[in-house]
């Protein structure tokens, strides 16, 4: 990754306690404290407090993969990979300390409420990750 990163990527939503930095070949966002994504499907109530390091994509045609790192200190502390469609339209593939305090990866579709699905347990705290699309899915 060249060091003009950020004429392909934005950071957007970056708190005063967030950071986002081009570390060696890598983008690092460090989120700030009790953030997240998330509408509740028995109340409605939505959390959008995320940092974001995003870029408009406008290929019908696309994949785009990272490799995901996160410290996972607390339940529910995630690094992610997020494509977002419209407001309340969007998914992410997530690495995720379950209650357990195991690394786990799980996915999140919103289409006005979110459902999340856990998936495996992970051995660590990292994953490769892919995004996909064609035409309009992804």
């Amino acid at each position: 990754m060249s060091a003009g990163w950020e004429t392909l990527f934005t950071a957007t939503g970056i708190a005063d306690s967030a950071v986002a930095a081009l570390v060696g070949d890598a983008i690092e966002v460090t989120a700030g404290p009790i953030t997240d994504l998330f509408t509740s499907p028995t109340t409605g109530v939505a959390q959008d407090n995320i940092s974001r390091v995003s870029a408009t994509v406008n290929d019908r045609a696309f994949q785009f993969s990272a490799r995901v790192q996160a410290p996972l200190r607390s339940m529910f502390d995630a690094g992610v990979l997020l494509v977002e469609t419209g407001d309340s339209n969007w998914g992410k593939l997530c690495l995720e300390q379950t209650p357990a305090g195991q690394a786990s990866a799980v996915s999140v579709v919103n289409r006005g409420v979110s459902d999340d699905a856990n998936g495996w347990l992970l051995d660590s705290p990292d994953a490769w990750m892919r995004i996909s699309r064609e035409g309009d899915v992804f």
